[in-house]
């Protein structure tokens, strides 16, 4: 063969793989994995080979970018960094913190139902009376279709709102699994987790690829017929009018089962002094 033309099957270009800046960047995370495994020499543990031939996989790129849309988007992201986390830990080493964040741009969603006003609910795991989270916002976590398998979940709605001081959500589920955490990530200036340990009752602060809680009994949490609770805006370190964004995680034997919303992100602001006058509520 005198001359092999470069490109791909569709298009007649690599557009799809390397177009876009998500494309790009999970090629530089992957580039500079491989050259950590490369530089351990022959005592690169052989499953870490394993996983750089997994994350080289031309479907985890195709994903990336805005050329195509699907639920699970997030996923493919998640287990793509997942791969190259693998292969520090294998080796007994702390991963870089940018496999901990999101290569796809972080972009807002819309929940069935927007926060409307100030809600006060009682942080007991039921519903105290019919108006507590009657101006929450609420987000359905079960998609009607998806391109894909996906099982039917656990998590199937969602109530997020808030009151001058305090973020408030109410997570309505089927039966959990026994040894189930729940992650509450926040998208801030840096990433920070409130974790639920559910089995042990306890919640607490941590950073995005910490081990450590940064903080103990950060605000309430109840279980009964839902999870419900209750985290000051200053445990977060928020201020007024400040947006945030973020998302929930369910975990179980720390391998994540389900993601709320499977793509994107919620998002809200935190309420300043004239929130009240601005949101009258009828």
């Amino acid at each position: 063969i005198e001359n092999l033309f470069t490109g791909s099957w569709i298009n007649h270009n690599f557009s799809i793989w390397i177009g876009h800046e998500e494309d790009r960047k999970a090629w530089e995370y992957l580039s500079k994995t491989r050259k950590y495994v490369e530089s351990k020499g022959k005592a690169a543990h052989e499953l870490s080979w394993e996983e750089i031939y997994i994350a080289e996989g031309s479907d985890w790129f195709w994903w990336f970018g805005d050329e195509f849309t699907i639920l699970n988007k997030g996923e493919f992201d998640s287990l793509f960094r997942l791969h190259l986390r693998n292969c520090y830990e294998l080796h007994n080493d702390v991963p870089p913190e940018y496999l901990f964040k999101s290569i796809i741009t972080p972009y807002d969603i819309s929940p069935q139902k927007e926060p409307s006003g100030f809600i006060r609910p009682v942080i007991d795991g039921c519903v105290t009376h019919f108006y507590e989270w009657r101006k929450a916002g609420v987000y359905l976590a079960r998609p009607e279709s998806s391109s894909m398998f996906r099982h039917s979940g656990y998590i199937h709605k969602i109530f997020y709102g808030y009151d001058e001081q305090n973020l408030y959500f109410r997570l309505e589920s089927i039966s959990l699994p026994k040894e189930a955490v729940v992650k509450i990530c926040f998208v801030l200036g840096k990433a920070i987790n409130v974790i639920l340990n559910l089995a042990d009752n306890m919640m607490f602060l941590q950073a995005e690829g910490g081990t450590e809680p940064l903080q103990n009994n950060i605000g309430k949490l109840a279980l009964g017929d839902s999870i419900e609770i209750g985290i000051s805006f200053s445990a977060l370190g928020l201020k007024p009018q400040q947006k945030v964004r973020f998302y929930f995680v369910l975990m179980e034997a720390g391998i994540e089962i389900e993601r709320h919303p499977a793509s994107g992100l919620l998002a809200l602001e935190v309420p300043g002094r004239d929130f009240e006058r601005k949101m009258w509520y009828v």
